[in-house]
C-alpha cells in the first residue's frame, strides 16, 4: 500500500505541471509568480526527497524512472 501511495505522490506532482516530464521536474523553474523562490525551493525538496524514497518500493519491481516519465507524461 505505501509502493502506490509514492506512486501517486509522483503522479500528482506531474499532474501539477503537465508540460514537464518528471525526470525534468528537478529542472523546473518558476518565474511567473511572486513566490517563484519558495515554489521552486519547495517542488525541488519534494521531488528530491521522492527520489531518495523510491527506490526502496520499486527494487523488487520492473518499474524504473523511464517508466514513470512515461506514466507522468
Amino acid at each position: 500500500m505505501q509502493r502506490m501511495h509514492i506512486f501517486s505522490y509522483i503522479i500528482s506532482y506531474c499532474k501539477i505541471v503537465r508540460n514537464f516530464k518528471f525526470h525534468e521536474l528537478t529542472e523546473l523553474k518558476v518565474n511567473t509568480t511572486p513566490y517563484s523562490d519558495i515554489l521552486n525551493n519547495t517542488l525541488l525538496t519534494e521531488v528530491q526527497s521522492v527520489k531518495r524514497v523510491l527506490p526502496f518500493y520499486i527494487q523488487d519491481s520492473d518499474v524504473s524512472w523511464e517508466t514513470l516519465s512515461h506514466i507522468c507524461v
